[in-house]
Order: C-alpha cells, then structure tokens, then sequence
C-alpha cells in the first residue's frame, strides 16, 4: 500500500467528505474536506498527535455541517487505518437536518 490516500464519500444528498492521507515524518497526517457540487464548506487536518476533533461547525450560504465528532485511527505500523465523521448537515435552505455517523476512509 502506497501513500497518499485519497477518497470521497458521500455524507447526505449533496456533501461530501473528500479525505487524503500521507505519511508526514513516519506519521500518518488526514485531510478531511467537505464540499457540494457548487460550494466548499472548509475542512480539518488530523494526525497520529491529534487524532480526534469535536463540535466543530461549517457554513456554507445557508446549509450546515455540525460535526459533533472526527477521529483518525491508524493501524499499528502505518500500513493502514481509518477515518469516522458523525454529526448532522442540513439542506441547502438550513432546514431538515439529517444526521451522519460514517467511516469516510479505509485503508490497509
């Protein structure tokens, strides 16, 4: 298995979470951004130092993602892992919130 690693993964009807992860100093560093087909939301950055985040919120216009929690979980050795995202993104009118609780990358 090779770095980086690249994937996207759909978190509702219109967003995704692209993630990539390389091998930065021995350590395993994730990329997680979230997107629609016309607008990005931001993203975060998680490593074998900083393995988890929480309660972070991301607008874009009116639709948005409130994740309540994103962890890194790297293999022992480096040869593989994974990445879990939960929390809830609305519509694009930030209305009917609908909630996620997903692995949005899997590697070995």
């Amino acid at each position: 298995m090779g770095y980086p690693v690249t994937n996207s993964d759909l978190l509702n009807n219109t967003v995704y979470a692209d993630s990539t992860v390389s091998l930065v100093s021995g350590m395993q560093v994730a990329v997680i951004t979230f997107k629609t087909s016309a607008a990005s939301f931001g993203g975060l950055t998680l490593s074998a130092r900083d393995k988890s985040a929480s309660d972070l919120h991301f607008l874009s216009g009116s639709q948005e993602i409130k994740m309540a929690y994103a962890e890194l979980t790297p293999a022992f050795g480096l040869q593989g892992g994974h990445i879990r995202v939960t929390g809830t993104v609305t519509d694009e009118n930030g209305k009917n919130p609908s909630s996620f609780d997903q692995y949005i990358s899997n590697w070995s």
